[in-house]
């Protein structure tokens, strides 16, 4: 049996690794092509890149991206923050920081998130 939180990692790194392969991808395109971004690519191509290229993260936006993404799904199954604070033990008023995007919420608070709503990591992220 394997562990969820090792399982939840993978299928976190896997999905960095799509990212970065969309990113290639989009690249090619957009110079193939000298096409404007439309708003759907902007979050990939407005990533920063460090020495070697690699994107990396703005934490606020990814805040903001989490937040909206919990309530979206929370909204969706008609659960309240309190419903949702009970299922994952966080306390309510931290559930309403969290889809509000202040601050950046630890992987173990985004897995808790995740499954209590009965949704992937990579859902919220």
């Amino acid at each position: 049996m394997t562990d969820p939180v090792s399982e939840s990692l993978k299928r976190s790194m896997a999905l960095v690794h799509t990212m970065r392969e969309c990113q290639e991808i989009l690249d090619e395109l957009l110079e193939a092509s000298a096409v404007e971004l439309v708003p759907a690519v902007g979050f990939f191509r407005s990533a920063q890149k460090n020495e070697e290229g690699a994107p990396t993260v703005d934490p606020a936006r990814l805040a903001l991206t989490i937040g909206s993404r919990i309530r979206a799904h929370r909204e969706r199954l008609g659960l309240t923050q309190n419903d949702l604070a009970q299922t994952t033990g966080i306390h309510r008023p931290n559930i309403a920081r969290l889809e509000k995007g202040v601050g950046l919420p630890n992987l173990a608070t985004v897995i808790k998130v995740a499954n209590g709503l009965s949704v992937t990591l990579e859902s919220l992220i």
